[in-house]
C-alpha cells in the first residue's frame, strides 16, 4: 500500500479487459498524441506483442478502482530475460503520487529473482513529464527512433516500376520469409516491429506482407514489406543487400498500396526507425516516398 490509498497488485489478480481499456483511454485522454484502444484493439495488441498479464502491474485506489498499470511483454515465455514496457498509464486524478516508480519498486526484486535482466520502453522525446518519471525509475536512453506519417502518393512511383521484379502477397507465413528477415535485417527493430511480433500479428490476420522476387531467380526472396492493417503502420521494409538500388522497395510500397483493402485511404505511418543506423531507410521514406516527419521517440532501458 502507498499513502494508505493505493494498492499495487499483479495485473493477473484482477484482470478485466474492459476495465483495462477504459482506464487506458482515460490515462491517455490528455496525451501528446491521440491514443485510443477499444477492447478489440487492446486485445489485438496484447496478442500481437505477447503481453504477459503475469508480468504486468496494476494500481487500485481506495474504492478498488483501477487507476494505473504497466503492461509488459517478455522476450521468452518460458525463461524470459528481457521485458518490453508496452504501455504505462495513470489516470489524471491519481497522478503526482509516483505510482509508476512505486510499481517498479514493487516489481523489480521479483523480476530480478525470476532472471529478468532488463526492461525497455519507448518515450516520445517531447514528453518531458514521462521522461522524468522513467529517469527516476532508473531508465536510460539507449537510442533514438524516428517515425514518419502522411498521405502516400503512389503516382510519382510509377516511373520506377520494374518488370523484372515479381511481387506477391504472402498468404501463409513461411520459414523462408522468417529466415530472410532474420538474416538480412541490419538495423535492430523496435519491439513491436520485430519478426516475432510481425509473425504473431500476421497469424492473427492483422498484418499483411508482400515479398519480392527477381525474375532471374524466382525462388530467392529479395525484398519484403509488412504493414499492420488496422492502423496502416508499416512494420518493416527490407531489401536483400545484393539487390539494393534497384527500386525494389519502391515497387513493394506501390504494390502494397494498390492491394490494400482500402486503396483510397493512403494515410500511412512508418514507425520507429533507428536514427543513424536506419538513415538509408529514413531517406527512402522521406525523399523517395515523401512522408513527413511525425515523431521521435527515445528507446530507454532499465538494467535490473
Amino acid at each position: 500500500m502507498i499513502e494508505n490509498k493505493f494498492d499495487i497488485k499483479p495485473l493477473k489478480d484482477n484482470f478485466n479487459l474492459k476495465v483495462l481499456s477504459d482506464t487506458l483511454n482515460e490515462a491517455f485522454s490528455d496525451y501528446v498524441i491521440k491514443f485510443v484502444l477499444n477492447e478489440e484493439l487492446l486485445s489485438q495488441k496484447i496478442k500481437a506483442e505477447d503481453i504477459s498479464i503475469n508480468l504486468s502491474s496494476s494500481v487500485y485506489d481506495e474504492n478498488k478502482s483501477l487507476v494505473g498499470f504497466i503492461l509488459h511483454a517478455a522476450d521468452d515465455n518460458e525463461k524470459p530475460t528481457k521485458l518490453y514496457n508496452s504501455v504505462t498509464g495513470v489516470v489524471p486524478s491519481a497522478r503526482g503520487r509516483r505510482l509508476v516508480e512505486e510499481q517498479y519498486k514493487a516489481m523489480v526484486p521479483k523480476l530480478r529473482e525470476d532472471g529478468i535482466k532488463s526492461v525497455v520502453l519507448e518515450c516520445i522525446d517531447t514528453n518531458e513529464r514521462a521522461a522524468k518519471v522513467y529517469n527516476r525509475c532508473g531508465f536510460k536512453v539507449s537510442r533514438v527512433l524516428e517515425s514518419y506519417k502522411g498521405d502516400l502518393d503512389i503516382k510519382p512511383l510509377e516511373q520506377y516500376l520494374n518488370k523484372d521484379i515479381n511481387i506477391v502477397q504472402v498468404t501463409e507465413w513461411s520459414k523462408d520469409l522468417e529466415n530472410f528477415l532474420k538474416t538480412y535485417s541490419e538495423v535492430k527493430p523496435s519491439w513491436s516491429n520485430t519478426t516475432e511480433c510481425i509473425k504473431r500479428e500476421f497469424n492473427l490476420n492483422k498484418n499483411k506482407c508482400w515479398v519480392a522476387f527477381n525474375n532471374s531467380n524466382p525462388n530467392e526472396i529479395v525484398g519484403m514489406i509488412s504493414v499492420c492493417v488496422s492502423n496502416k503502420r508499416i512494420r518493416h521494409t527490407l531489401v536483400h543487400p545484393n539487390y539494393r538500388n534497384k527500386n525494389i522497395a519502391t515497387n513493394l510500397v506501390y504494390k502494397m498500396v494498390m492491394e490494400m483493402d482500402e486503396p483510397q485511404n493512403v494515410h500511412y505511418t512508418v514507425s520507429n526507425i533507428e536514427k543513424g543506423k536506419g538513415d538509408p531507410l529514413i531517406n527512402f521514406y522521406t525523399k523517395r516516398i515523401g512522408l513527413p516527419h511525425f515523431v521521435a521517440q527515445n528507446e530507454m532501458e532499465l538494467l535490473i
